[in-house]
């Protein structure tokens, strides 16, 4: 978690620091949540409305939408 004085600190911290994720947090759950975090919106999963690409995910095999 970030923590500061104000949201500006935050919104720098959440810039510059990578996210330390629980060591027996599942991979492909990790994966997805950074793919989903990416701070170039063009390189987002799920960019331009492509929902099929995040529901195509491995973290969501075996999940009948």
């Amino acid at each position: 978690m970030f923590k500061a004085k104000n949201n500006h600190e935050v919104f720098n911290k959440i810039l510059e620091f990578d996210v330390n994720f629980p060591f027996n947090m599942d991979k492909d759950a990790i994966d997805l949540i950074k793919k989903l975090c990416n701070l170039d919106p063009e390189k987002r999963l799920g960019y331009n409305k492509n929902f099929s690409a995040i529901k195509k995910h491995c973290f969501f095999k075996g999940v009948d939408f």
